[in-house]
């Protein structure tokens, strides 16, 4: 505000050094938000009700939901019914690396590292839960290749073995042979 005779001067600082900050914490802002969007890995969060207030775009193409579809559900929509013990009310709120199996829109089960996090109030209550959540499908293939590639050598040097054996028995056989 603009007051007859005042200094306007000794306040230019302060509202420049504001607008600074401002600008900063804006910039930041739309940078932690790209990359958030941009991640490979699903990044959900939660209300202290459970109910989904944010995915980014790599959640949406991992478990087959818009944004729209899926904002305002329980989390609990995305586990599947055969976790038993570890359904999600016995999930604690904090974990780190937990693998579980979730489902995609289609109903299709796959399996995910799960890490979730707190977000807490000044007072020390629950806010938001933050999840994020790797697509553990390709991992999984991967190391079914890997124990077929493992059970296929182990054939193959039972058989060398095999093969070794045949031919020392061969050589001691022929041996007789030849002084005979």
């Amino acid at each position: 505000l603009k007051v007859p005779d005042a200094n306007h001067f000794e306040a230019l600082p302060v509202t420049v050094e504001r607008a600074v900050r401002q600008k900063r914490a804006e910039r930041q802002s739309r940078m932690l938000s790209h990359a958030v969007m941009s991640i490979s890995d699903s990044i959900y969060i939660c209300d202290a009700q459970d109910r989904i207030i944010f995915v980014n775009a790599a959640f949406c193409r991992t478990y087959g939901y818009t944004e729209r579809e899926i904002l305002g559900e329980c989390s609990v929509v995305l586990t599947t019914a055969e976790l038993g013990s570890r359904a999600p009310s016995k999930i604690p709120y904090s974990v780190d690396g937990l693998t579980i199996y979730n489902r995609r829109k289609g109903g299709e089960q796959f399996a995910v590292s799960l890490n979730r996090s707190v977000v807490r109030d000044e007072a020390g209550n629950i806010k938001n839960v933050v999840g994020v959540v790797r697509d553990m499908t390709e991992l999984k293939s991967l190391e079914t290749e890997r124990e077929r590639l493992w059970e296929q050598l182990r054939q193959s040097q039972k058989l060398e073995a095999l093969g070794i054996l045949a031919g020392g028995i061969a050589h001691d056989f022929n041996n007789m042979l030849g002084s005979i």
